[in-house]
């Protein structure tokens, strides 16, 4: 095998290698979360939580504060509360009016941050 041969066949292997490390992934697997999601003590429903990544991923949250996603990178994330545009933020909890915090919709002043682990159903409830 000549010595333009030998290179063609390495190029070739190392593009091979770099299509399977891609279409497999880097060994950062996906997971499922579920929990609740409350406002001091009290159920927020509607809307969703945004975990900041690059990019973000959401949950809906279910008239009864619970929400569940799967296919979900692994790592720890911001948390925030990012109420539906058909609503308002003090009418996301009973009784309305109640939520006045607004830093739970702001990933820069948001104090929740959770960790999601690989490999395992992570039951995370959030509060804010």
């Amino acid at each position: 095998m000549g010595a333009g041969s030998r290179l063609f066949a390495g190029v070739c292997s190392v593009l091979m290698v770099s299509l399977l490390v891609s279409l497999t992934g880097c060994g950062k697997g996906e997971t499922s979360v579920k929990g609740k999601v409350t406002y001091e003590g009290k159920p927020l429903k509607g809307g969703l939580i945004r975990f900041h990544s690059t990019p973000p991923f959401e949950a809906n949250v279910e008239n009864d504060s619970t929400y569940t996603r799967a296919k979900t990178p692994a790592g720890k994330f911001k948390v925030t509360f990012v109420v539906p545009a058909d609503k308002e933020l003090t009418k996301a909890i009973d009784p309305p009016g109640a939520v006045t915090n607004k830093d739970i919709q702001d990933k820069d002043k948001t104090k929740v941050e959770v960790e999601i682990k690989e490999g395992q159903t992570n039951n995370l409830d959030i509060a804010f």
